[in-house]
């Protein structure tokens, strides 16, 4: 697999993943596995991947933007430590965010906004509740 798309997919699912209980322990897995190529390193990217997940906590329609900074990290840390490669392609496969794969297949959503209001199509079991907040948060939790 390409790099760039490596990276691309390895952030789209530590992003998934910083809204949902279980990631204490997979930020705790990557920090692990960061620091046997370079604790200071690790150091640093946990240290992204804290602020990533305090901004997400506070604004959960940034979460564009911390796909493309996770994005950005992880190619650069694949350039200096490409076998970091395998760990990451497991941890994408692992959330389901690999192509072609998922929990139960691909998860897909798709937003349009125009003055009508949202037109909004899901797959593969999305279940959209607007009560009380945003959807789009709402479903991040969920996936």
């Amino acid at each position: 697999m390409d790099p760039a798309q490596l990276a691309l997919l390895a952030a789209q699912a530590l992003v998934q993943a910083m809204t949902t209980d279980g990631w204490t322990a997979i930020r705790e897995r990557v920090a692990r596995r960061l620091g046997t190529a370079d604790p200071g390193q690790a150091r640093r990217t946990v240290s992204v991947l804290d602020r990533t997940r305090a901004e997400l906590d506070e604004n959960p329609e940034g979460a564009a933007s911390a796909v493309t900074l996770l994005q950005g990290r992880f190619e650069f840390l694949l350039e200096e430590y490409p076998e970091l490669a395998g760990f990451l392609a497991e941890l994408t496969e692992e959330s389901g965010a690999a192509p072609g794969r998922g929990r139960n297949g691909p998860s897909v959503v798709q937003v349009q906004r125009s003055r009508r209001g949202n037109n909004i199509q899901a797959g593969n079991d999305v279940t959209i509740d607007r009560s009380g907040r945003s959807w789009l948060a709402w479903w991040r939790k969920r996936v």
